[in-house]
């Protein structure tokens, strides 16, 4: 059992399984869980891409901001705190 942010989480300390795969459009990567979610990275046009997805510096980014987000939505829930919203800025 680990404690994050005051109160008891069970936490999985194993890396996430992600599989990666490009074919014949140049910079096009599809990118599949371990759980059969999907999503695209690409670079732009600019780069050579055909910009279908996030670039990769742009996923970090997006990954950052995603568990910042759940990390205070699960906080508020612990609080029973009526968030409704909240929209933050990575940069």
């Amino acid at each position: 059992m680990a404690y994050h942010l005051g109160f008891k989480a069970k936490i999985n300390n194993t890396m996430a399984n992600i599989t990666a795969n490009i074919k014949n459009d140049l910079y096009k990567v599809t990118v599949t869980s371990e759980t059969g979610n999907t999503i695209l990275a690409d670079e732009p046009m600019a780069l050579g891409g055909l910009d279908l997805g996030l670039n990769p510096k742009e996923l970090l980014v997006a990954s950052l901001a995603s568990c910042t987000l759940i990390t205070l939505r699960m906080y508020t829930n612990h609080k029973k705190w009526d968030l409704k919203e909240v929209d933050i800025n990575v940069t």
